[in-house]
């Protein structure tokens, strides 16, 4: 089954030498349940692509749909409303709020969604226990190592149970052990959760271990 359906995308800038084209008739179909990964050099487009398929950034053209509904046909707040409730992010830099504890991180999209602040703190320890930080829930993200504070970031992107995990470079700035416990724990959210997940990433060797290996370059894209 098909849940997130990219057709004829095009992404440009504008600047002082003219047009820039990024993106170039990207079409993609993502099934349910699977690990994509795009790889390809630095500065090829592929952040600007998870994005875009993210529906953080609209593109100069083209459809994004997701379960039949065509997101680049909703109004801003209702895309917000949209990756809110169905899509969780993991960036290279974790993104954590350094004045918060770990279980405060995690709590925060349930609360921005309006649930309840008890269910809240259950949902955060259950999932940084599941991400093997029990016992550290209440340490800030400056207490915790490199890997340490990614497997936050994993368990925030899940605290509002997405359907799609769309994860940048999360391995970018982790040395080659650690990297190698980052995506086995993709895999195992995966496995358990059914999360389908688009990964970004430099790592050629990380990338070529998921479902499915996508190389990004000159604009287009193609299966490795």
């Amino acid at each position: 089954m098909t849940l997130i359906e990219a057709r004829g995308i095009y992404k440009s800038y504008i600047n002082g030498r003219g047009e820039l084209r990024v993106l170039e008739d990207i079409t993609l179909k993502v099934e349910q349940g699977k690990i994509f990964s795009i790889v390809g050099a630095s500065g090829a487009g592929k952040s600007t692509l998870l994005h875009i398929l993210g529906a953080l950034d609209r593109p100069s053209r083209g459809e994004l749909w997701y379960n039949n509904s065509n997101l680049f046909s909703l109004s801003d707040r209702q895309l917000a409303r949209f990756r809110n409730q169905k899509v969780g992010f993991v960036f290279q830099f974790h993104h954590l709020l350094p004045e918060f504890t770990a279980q405060e991180n995690v709590m925060m999209p349930i609360i921005i969604n309006r649930q309840n602040r008890t269910m809240a703190e259950l949902r955060a320890q259950q999932l940084l226990a599941e991400v093997g930080l029990q016992g550290r829930e209440h340490h800030k993200p400056g207490e915790l190592s490199g890997g340490e504070q990614q497997r936050v970031a994993i368990a925030r992107a899940l605290s509002n149970q997405p359907e799609l995990l769309l994860a940048d470079e999360p391995t970018g700035n982790l040395d080659s052990k650690t990297s190698e416990k980052i995506y086995a724990l993709l895999q195992q959210i995966n496995r358990e959760h059914g999360v389908t997940i688009i990964m970004v990433t430099h790592n050629e060797i990380l990338g070529s271990r998921a479902d499915y290996c996508l190389k990004l370059s000159d604009g287009k894209l193609q299966f490795v």
